[in-house]
């Protein structure tokens, strides 16, 4: 079934906030925990999942559950992805304690890029959740054939997704060029599988796509750094990575090292899940 989905403007907190004088029972419950908690921006533990809040705030995880739908998510998963990027990016500026990496000897840039990668990976880690990832990666290892799509920057990503994957001995392509977008859905049976990579999910050519497979019970994957786009919303699992993106000359300059280990991670659990080939760490091959 596709989703109705539609951009969030604020962030989950804003709409806690606007909403808190006409909530009542669990739903205010779990507004006024979230916003004492979290609300002036702590950060959120590493095991933030549905069932824990439901445990620490009292509440049935359906409530949990129907909560993040009342402030426009299509999940708790698309809720929780738009809390992390709220709680804080690494687009701002690194963590304080990554400082102390730079030697004074080193090119400025080099610094800067390296410190903005090693936070984008830290909010990764973090950021992505344990059951989403492991659906993925089953969904991955089960699929007849994988459609890799990318636009611009992203594609390269997605290319790299594709290349991994026949390493791994997983059935994939990729495309890019848009206007074909639907022919290379059709071209997907009912197995197949379409992971999406966009920094800011809002190109309306890729959702008409993703819409397309999902209408023929097709399962789509999105990675992008935009929690509230339509294309998070839309996908049955959305990975929202932490991409830090500088403008040069004008344009935008983003940093996958996040997106590509969650690409990574999931093709090798993707792998161990199939047991077609083995995993070994290259010091051991003799």
């Amino acid at each position: 079934m596709v989703k109705e989905a539609v951009p969030l403007t604020k962030t989950p907190f804003a709409r806690m906030a606007e909403l808190l004088p006409n909530l009542k029972g669990a739903n205010l419950r779990l507004a006024q925990w979230y916003l004492d908690a979290f609300g002036a921006g702590q950060p959120l533990p590493l095991n933030h999942h549905c069932d824990a809040v439901a445990e620490t705030v009292g509440v049935s995880r359906a409530s949990v559950i129907r909560f993040a739908r009342l402030l426009g998510y299509s999940g708790f998963s698309t809720f929780r992805n738009a809390l992390f990027q709220a709680d804080g990016s690494p687009n701002a500026k690194p963590a304080e304690e990554l400082q102390t990496i730079a030697s004074g000897d080193k090119p400025s840039s080099l610094v800067e890029a390296t410190q903005l990668q090693i936070a984008a990976l830290q909010a990764g880690l973090q950021a992505v959740d344990a059951h989403a990832f492991t659906s993925a990666a089953e969904w991955i290892a089960k699929a007849s054939s994988i459609l890799w799509i990318g636009w611009g920057d992203s594609y390269f990503a997605a290319a790299g997704g594709e290349h991994k994957c026949h390493l791994a001995g997983l059935p994939a392509r990729s495309a890019n060029d848009v206007a074909d977008l639907r022919l290379h859905v059709s071209m997907l049976d009912g197995n197949g599988l379409v992971i999406v990579l966009s920094q800011s999910g809002r190109w309306s050519t890729i959702l008409d796509a993703v819409r397309q497979a999902q209408l023929r019970g097709i399962r789509v994957i999105c990675l992008t750094g935009t929690a509230s786009s339509i294309l998070a919303q839309s996908a049955d699992i959305a990975f929202i990575t932490p991409n830090p993106t500088l403008r040069v000359a004008g344009h935008p300059f983003t940093m996958r090292a996040a997106q590509i280990t969650l690409i990574d991670a999931l093709i090798l659990a993707a792998v161990r899940l199939a047991g077609k080939v083995t995993v070994e760490p290259v010091g051991s091959v003799q």
